[in-house]
């Protein structure tokens, strides 16, 4: 049988395919209706920061990680150090040697969503670098090297001893393996998932060389 040639997509197309790489304001839309919806049906706009009642706002916005990490048995937690907003590099460095804590490092802001300056700090350099643009609050972890990341949702009635896990999704990161012939943008173009990781005009430099090929 011949094989079957495969249908190329427009890039507009796959990414509306993938709703994690849509814009937070249209992702989002659809939930604040159903908020607004609920909050008429509980009389309070707030309604929703008692799902998480020990947490600031229920965890909505604006939550301290070090804060709940605190709640949390330090056995089961990678070893951290918390840095106020005043440390410069000098006093953090004396902080970290004396932790023992050695790199490679994670920094990540106390107060932050979406990987938002969440970086993994090689060696002393990167560190010094990333303080050139320091201006919150941030958590310095051990980096953990686990084959596996996963994320598990876990939920317990606040008025009764009914809990449970209602999902558990493993991440997994985009990886490129060479063939000694492509180059890395090639690669990258045939895995359908990891070429709407490409910036909008790199999309478009590729789709007007195919056209004109």
């Amino acid at each position: 049988m011949p094989e079957k040639k495969k249908i190329d997509l427009p890039f507009w197309f796959k990414k509306l395919c993938y709703f994690e790489f849509w814009p937070a304001n249209v992702l989002y839309f659809p939930v604040a209706i159903y908020v607004i919806y609920l909050a008429i049906k509980a009389r309070s706009f707030t309604f929703f920061t008692l799902a998480n009642p020990g947490i600031f706002l229920g965890g909505v916005r604006g939550e301290s990680k070090i804060d709940m990490l605190n709640r949390i048995n330090p056995y089961y937690l990678p070893k951290a150090i918390y840095l106020n907003d005043t440390m410069d590099q000098t006093e953090s460095l004396e902080m970290l040697k004396a932790a023992n804590m050695d790199f490679p490092i994670i920094i990540k802001p106390d107060v932050g969503e979406r990987g938002k300056q969440v970086e993994k700090i090689e060696d002393e350099q990167a560190f010094k670098r990333y303080f050139l643009n320091k201006q919150s609050k941030v958590i310095c972890q051990q980096y953990v090297d686990y084959p596996i990341e996963l994320g598990v949702l876990f939920y317990q009635y606040p008025t009764s001893k009914k809990y449970g896990i209602t999902s558990i999704v493993q991440k997994s990161f985009l990886q490129i393996k060479g063939d000694s012939f492509k180059t890395i943008h090639q690669l990258i173009l045939e895995s359908e998932r990891a070429q709407l990781q490409l910036p909008d005009d790199l999309q478009i430099c590729t789709f007007c060389c195919a056209v004109s090929l």
